[in-house]
């Protein structure tokens, strides 16, 4: 596993890190994680040298930092670097952001965090911070020893990212980085002014929500002719590794396969030629000209007032795009039952909360118009 140093950064995180907010589970709920499953691919990261792991207040629906508590901390404590978040989007006035800090060192079951994020700016966000003066009172728990690197974590434009991260000291930025949003959201500005100031750069959705790993058919075929040896999440992965600045790459792993597969790619010659990186920009262009919806799937969007399953509705869309089977896209679609996209009101809750600042709203009429107009066996509609 490789290390990478940082005058800014105490101790030396891994290269891969292990995000816990994709952790397998038991049933389709996400707070029922499968903690003996868990427990085997916490040991068999760190056992391969992963030493960071990642969780949030909010992951698992309040339950990631249960996890990590009855699971991660098990383990020697010289052994795991933790990263946890304030979610600021939860929290009005000072003593709230107190409180729940306190409540996350006990559900954790430790005494500091290694790494401490503000969770999820955005313009409003920001306000927010500054107005409750967050950033000095984490300030003072860095001081105190409860907290080891402090920064923040961030889903906005270019601008918002430099004007928030020179109005105050941080020791890492954590973006949304990969092949697809390296120009999508232009995430490269933000990658390239982190880097210039010397601030390492935290990568989250390199696999853009495991949507990169489960690509149209026209993608994944340039990769098998390539090599049909590798992954298409290996090839994401490899685009972040190989940029330099980049302290830990994020991974929401799921199942073992995917932690094998990662810790493989990191593990090997990841770094990319000119001609694996024009072989990705193939690959890219026609990912946006799929018509694909691009959500990650976080979840940030939910509960929506009406009950209708985002997330849920733009996976079964996006993966008709891939069959162009219809009658499994009407069963799926059938399957979400009160939870269908013709609930929604337009009532735009959700857009704000969104970190892809998709249109919602306006998007859900697509896998709502697919499903009133196909004609295949098994569609009722």
């Amino acid at each position: 596993m490789e290390y990478r140093d940082f005058p800014r950064i105490k101790e030396s995180p891994s290269l891969l890190g292990f995000g816990l907010m994709r952790l397998p589970l038991n049933s389709e709920d996400s707070k029922d994680i499968n903690y003996e499953l868990g427990h085997k691919m916490i040991e068999y990261a760190l056992d391969n040298g992963i030493n960071y792991f990642d969780t949030a207040y909010m992951y698992h629906s309040d339950m990631s930092e249960i996890f990590v508590g009855e699971v991660l901390t098990k383990f020697p404590r010289d052994r795991f670097l933790l990263a946890d978040k304030l979610p600021v989007n939860c929290i009005d006035t000072l003593d709230q952001a107190k409180e729940i800090f306190a409540h996350q060192l006990e559900k954790c079951q430790v005494e500091y965090f290694d790494y401490y994020l503000l969770h999820s700016m955005h313009r409003e966000a920001i306000d927010k911070v500054n107005k409750l003066n967050i950033y000095d009172l984490l300030a003072d728990y860095k001081a105190q020893g409860l907290i080891r690197n402090l920064g923040f974590s961030i889903h906005d434009t270019p601008d918002v990212v430099e004007s928030f991260t020179l109005q105050h000291d941080w020791d890492m930025v954590q973006i949304q980085l990969n092949y697809v949003d390296w120009e999508l959201q232009n995430a490269k500005r933000s990658y390239q002014f982190l880097t210039e100031h010397n601030i390492p750069v935290l990568v989250m959705e390199p696999v853009r929500g495991g949507s990169l790993a489960k690509l149209p058919e026209d993608c994944k075929k340039i990769f098998e002719e390539a090599d049909d040896t590798v992954s298409a999440a290996s090839w994401a992965i490899r685009f972040v590794a190989s940029l330099p600045g980049v302290m830990t790459i994020l991974s929401g792993m799921s199942d073992m396969e995917q932690l094998q597969d990662n810790i493989n790619t990191v593990n090997g010659d990841y770094r990319l030629d000119q001609s694996e990186l024009d072989l990705l920009d193939e690959v890219r262009k026609l990912y946006l000209a799929s018509g694909r919806i691009p959500c990650t799937a976080c979840e940030y969007c939910l509960p929506c007032p009406q009950g209708v399953n985002i997330p849920e509705t733009f996976a079964i869309y996006n993966r008709y795009l891939d069959s162009d089977d219809g009658g499994r896209f009407c069963g799926k679609y059938s399957s979400l039952g009160e939870g269908q996209p013709c609930a929604c009101t337009e009532c735009n809750e959700c857009e704000p909360k969104c970190p892809q600042k998709i249109k919602i709203s306006e998007e859900l009429t697509k896998p709502r118009s697919y499903y009133e107009h196909i004609t295949a066996p098994g569609c009722d509609s």
